[in-house]
């Protein structure tokens, strides 16, 4: 057991770090969402069994190896509250937060850019940072908006990316399940459907 508790450990450490990293680019996680719940009804009957058969052998260990069984449950509760933090930090975009700043300044040339004083919208098509935009619009509403990530959602589609000053209404991507959260003072990341 003392294996298997290190190796999940281990697993969710990985796991952890995966998703805080991948967080980083917009629509990814909520994605990662979408795909868990649809896809729930494999994993958590597995899971289920699993932690079903860990407690089994937990309770006959802790018979026969108390101590070896607390640093067992200790290292299983441990790894669930890594990914549990981990989840909380990709919710709440602490890694946006953080990584964002490291590249403002290139998205703030781009919008000072005469590019997109005379084009309202348009294909960008190009890295800024790390991350690469494929399209930009300067809303009338207020706005600019630059966005990274395309979901289909049936016939509609998602968007996700940055936005500069953003307004309350919508974007140039849509307006229906409009979404922002702050990121430093006037950029947010976005979010947004194109089923007007």
């Amino acid at each position: 057991m003392k294996k298997f508790s290190i190796l999940v450990l281990v697993i969710a450490f990985l796991c952890s770090v995966a998703v805080l990293v991948l967080s980083v680019w917009p629509g990814v996680v909520p994605n990662m969402a979408l795909f868990a719940t649809v896809t729930l009804v494999f994993w958590l009957p597995a899971a289920g069994v699993i932690g079903l058969l860990l407690m089994f052998f937990l309770g006959r260990m802790s018979v026969k190896n108390p101590k070896g069984a607390t640093l067992a449950i200790l290292r299983f509760i441990f790894a669930g509250l890594l990914v549990l933090a981990s989840i909380i930090g990709a919710v709440f975009a602490i890694p946006q937060r953080a990584v964002f700043p490291i590249f403002r300044s290139s998205f703030e040339e781009v919008v000072n850019s005469e590019e997109l004083s005379k084009n309202k919208e348009g294909e960008l098509d190009r890295r800024i940072g790390i991350w690469k935009v494929d399209r930009y619009g300067t809303d009338r509403r207020g706005g600019v908006y630059f966005r990274m990530r395309t979901v289909a959602d049936g016939p509609d589609q998602i968007s996700y990316g940055f936005v500069y000053q953003p307004n309350t209404d919508g974007t140039p991507f849509g307006n229906a399940q409009y979404f922002t959260r702050q990121l430093t003072k006037d950029w947010y990341n976005f979010c947004a459907s194109d089923d007007y």
